[in-house]
């Protein structure tokens, strides 16, 4: 058992050897018994086949990459919801892969690398949504389409090793670019991390968790599923159900991964319509290329979110405003990826800077 679990038993012995002992019921979400794998989520899901059917081959061994933990955690909460809430993947989802000397684009280069192209991916995913409103039980295809379709949204990198992101940010992202319009992120120092969570909980909805050790040298993106009202929380790990279990939240976690990242809560299908849903489009950036400046296509002038990002995924700019000039001569001289996200839309472009 885990340090602070085996202190806590001890105390609860001394107070019941003492007759200092209340016998008060705790309650427990998802109550005890009444799901496969404790927690909120019916399945425990993994990095490996069938989950990584679809992802890249590792170019170094051609191996298959394993899925990422990220997609993975991302891809369970999905199932669970049972709505991808219209997504669909086009060239504006297209990103540069490079990482650990595996360079390629996806979707482009999907033959070499033995991905779905865009275009097929979707068409596994029409699949999954049937069998969801059919209430039928996933194949192998659609479960490695969806996992598939999570690391896309997350900008993964992958290997046969690991593979995964940079940051949750990236997870956030990949929610948002899911439609996922109730969706909020809190911090590590965020007082109201565990009353969030428990309220999550209480509300079947399982949360997206992103754990570093104390240097923040290593990571790993879980569910949270679980609250039992002693103060534990359930946790899936996906990695098949191993390590899976009620937790003191984070100092209770194994592999010293006790520092809280970030945590996405409040994920709930998109069921509203009409101004209540947030749309995807495609933002015209002009002129393009461009030298110093460009212009963005948004018909009115309103607080926006903007970030930037080269083609290796990285962050280049990130900005709050309603200005639409942007401002990019101290820009190298390449292809950039733009987000836009404002009055419930996300927009997504491509420029060129000279």
């Amino acid at each position: 058992l885990p340090v602070n679990i085996q202190k806590k038993n001890s105390t609860e012995w001394q107070k019941l050897l003492s007759g200092d002992y209340s016998f008060t019921k705790n309650t427990v979400y998802p109550p005890a018994g009444s799901t496969p794998t404790g927690g909120w989520l019916l399945e425990n899901w993994t990095q490996n086949a069938p989950y990584n059917d679809m992802v890249p081959m590792d170019p170094v061994n051609m191996a298959r990459s394993v899925a990422g933990c990220p997609a993975v955690a991302m891809a369970m909460i999905v199932n669970y919801q049972e709505s991808i809430n219209n997504t669909v993947f086009t060239d504006l989802d297209d990103y540069y892969h490079s990482y650990a000397g595996r360079q390629y684009w996806i979707d482009d280069d999907y033959l070499a690398q033995d991905f779905p192209s865009f275009p097929q991916l979707n068409l596994f995913l029409d699949t999954l949504v049937m069998h969801w409103n059919a209430q039928q039980s996933l194949t192998n295809n659609d479960k490695a389409a969806l996992v598939f379709a999570c690391g896309v949204a997350c900008t993964q990198v992958f290997t046969s090793s690991v593979s995964g992101t940079f940051g949750v940010s990236q997870a956030l992202d990949a929610y948002y670019r899911f439609n996922f319009n109730t969706i909020e992120i809190l911090y590590s120092g965020d007082t109201t991390i565990h009353t969030r969570l428990m309220q999550n909980m209480i509300d079947s909805l399982p949360a997206h968790l992103a754990l570093v050790d104390s240097a923040g040298t290593v990571g790993h993106n879980i569910v949270v599923d679980g609250y039992d009202t002693d103060g534990y929380f359930h946790v899936n790990f996906g990695w098949g159900g191993t390590a899976n279990g009620w937790y003191d939240l984070p100092a209770g976690f194994p592999y010293q991964l006790t520092v809280i990242e970030g945590v996405i809560v409040d994920i709930e299908k998109n069921i509203t319509t009409g101004l209540g849903q947030v749309y995807y489009e495609e933002v015209l950036v002009y002129p393009n290329p461009a030298a110093n400046y460009f212009q963005l296509s948004i018909p009115i002038q309103t607080a926006m979110d903007i970030k930037i990002y080269d083609t290796n995924g990285n962050l280049v700019k990130k900005y709050r405003g309603n200005e639409q000039e942007i401002d990019i001569s101290d820009y190298a001289s390449g292809i950039y990826y733009i987000d836009v996200y404002f009055n419930n839309k996300i927009l997504k472009g491509k420029f060129i800077k000279e």
